[in-house]
């Protein structure tokens, strides 16, 4: 006869194999490492997308649409980044080394760019005029960690489970201090100014700003100039602030919640650059003319250039914010899908 302890023993491990039966309750598919901890990676992003599912109306329509458009949520180890959502393969990729609670937070957001690209968003860098790469490219990350707010605040509100909120605030401290403010109470229902405080919230972090400048615009002009002039980027697509945050900016519903406002990204401080980008893009502008003969963007003469030197990133308090998006930047510049 079995004893006591063997019998619990015995109970746990079938309790934990009826953990792994648990099936995603929105219909994406996942896959773990190709290793001893497959089973284990594959058991936690369940837990992810259930904990999301449950708990967050907002975060489970953005992951309902990424599941429509065919994405594969995966584990993946990293070096300096939480995850990436990757256009051309169609990849949810997230970190194992990172606790759940971020983890959570970090599907919220790369869910909200496959969501994006579900809806039609262009992946591609240097496709649009330089003002309207800026404009396309920022609200695109606005939305996301807008995107990431929501999720989080309703998991907390909903079921209690504090943490991928905890861990979210303290990774965009300006972000999740705008949502909550706009919120009025701690259990407020996800509204559209909640949404939009989160949104300007995400320009007024210069340091997130500038990461994601000197990742979309500085380096892909350097590597460009290095490149053939068949390879250089034309700049030449035209977008608008309208028709930009109806693509992007939607809410549970799927309306876009900033329809009171649909003109706010055609905002010169939304749109400025540093000094050095502007040095750059003057630079990568008279290398393209003079290699393709093709004249330079005249909307870089129209950005307002911040005074005083670029940010000085990975120090501090946002260390680890900094270190969240920084490979995410450079896997996009090299494969033009991942964010």
């Amino acid at each position: 006869m079995a004893s006591k302890s063997l019998k619990a023993a015995m109970n746990a491990e079938r309790r934990g194999a009826e953990k792994f039966d648990e099936k995603p309750l929105v219909d994406i598919a996942v896959c773990g490492r190709d290793n001893r901890f497959k089973k284990g990676d594959e058991r936690r992003l369940v837990k992810f997308i259930n904990t999301i599912a449950e708990n967050s109306p907002f975060g489970r329509a953005v992951l309902e649409d990424a599941a429509k458009g065919g994405y594969t949520l995966i584990m993946e180890n990293q070096k300096g980044t939480c995850g990436y959502c990757d256009k051309e393969t169609r990849i949810l990729s997230l970190n194992p080394r990172l606790t759940d609670e971020l983890l959570i937070a970090t599907l919220a957001h790369e869910g909200r760019h496959a969501q994006q690209f579900v809806n039609g968003g262009d992946d591609r860098f240097g496709v649009f005029n330089l003002k309207s790469e800026l404009m396309y490219q920022r609200a695109m990350e606005a939305d996301a960690e807008s995107a990431a707010a929501a999720t989080c605040h309703e998991i907390k509100v909903n079921s209690g489970n504090a943490g991928p909120w905890n861990d979210f605030a303290d990774d965009s401290v300006e972000i999740a201090q705008a949502f909550a403010k706009a919120a009025r109470k701690p259990d407020a229902k996800v509204s559209d100014k909640m949404l939009q405080a989160a949104f300007n919230a995400w320009y007024t972090d210069i340091d997130m700003v500038e990461g994601y400048e000197e990742g979309y615009i500085t380096d892909v002009m350097n590597e460009a100039m290095r490149g053939p002039k068949n390879r250089m980027p034309r700049y030449s697509k035209q977008a608008n602030s309208a028709e930009t945050v109806r693509l992007f900016c939607r809410n549970a519903d799927g309306k876009c919640y900033w329809a009171d406002n649909p003109d706010v990204l055609e905002n010169e401080d939304k749109l400025s650059i540093c000094a050095k980008t502007y040095k750059v893009a003057k630079k990568f502008f008279a290398v393209r003319e003079m290699k393709t003969g093709r004249v330079p963007d005249p909307t870089l003469e129209t950005l307002k250039v911040r005074d005083g030197k670029p940010a000085e990133r990975g120090k501090g308090k946002n260390k680890s914010k900094i270190n969240r998006f920084s490979l995410s930047v450079a896997a996009g510049r090299a494969n033009g899908g991942r964010r």
